[in-house]
């Protein structure tokens, strides 16, 4: 919105959004904290991924913010990321429809698997240090493929517990 509706420039609006998510998202967090819905394990191995790709994202960011077709080059990365986003929420959603699957499982009896896991945090990371999407579009999307079982509030914690650090690497590298 900020790129479309005002004309920030990309880099400068990618900056912004993520240091307003560093004081907005540790709150989100709490709050699911307090209703047990993050899996912490999970929320480990995700930052192991996340963290040092989240800086290699921002920094990134900085040597497209050198080249003359920057602008253009992270438009474009930042309008990929959120139709990937978007297609991959869809394609989910009728995967469950047509499966029957309700999710059941609880959070804190989830079988964590650590090598995807990581890999899932090392993408979602280097995407949010690159165009500050992807912590609760993408990597939301890919934990659901991963545990297909578990709730979306239960999803949404953990990925939201697991965003506090990764926004504040990402944050930093921009600053």
């Amino acid at each position: 919105m900020l790129t479309l509706l005002f004309s920030v420039k990309p880099s400068t609006a990618i900056s912004s959004d993520l240091v307003a998510a560093v004081f907005m998202r540790p709150f989100g967090a709490a709050v699911h904290m307090t209703k047990k819905t993050v899996n912490f394990r999970l929320v480990g191995w995700m930052i192991t991924g996340s963290v040092p790709m989240a800086f290699l994202g921002a920094y990134l960011l900085h040597l497209m913010g050198h080249a003359k077709t920057s602008q253009a080059n992270i438009e474009k990365a930042l309008g990929a990321a959120l139709l990937i986003g978007a297609t991959a929420m869809v394609v989910r959603y009728f995967l469950d429809r047509k499966g029957g699957h309700e999710r059941k499982a609880v959070v804190h009896d989830l079988a964590v698997r650590p090598i995807p896991t990581v890999l899932i945090g090392a993408v979602g990371g280097l995407i949010v240090g690159i165009t500050s999407v992807g912590s609760g579009s993408l990597m939301i999307v890919m934990l659901l493929f991963l545990y297909p079982m578990l709730g979306a509030n239960q999803l949404v914690g953990t990925d939201l517990t697991q965003a506090v650090p990764l926004t504040a690497a990402a944050a930093l590298g921009a600053l």
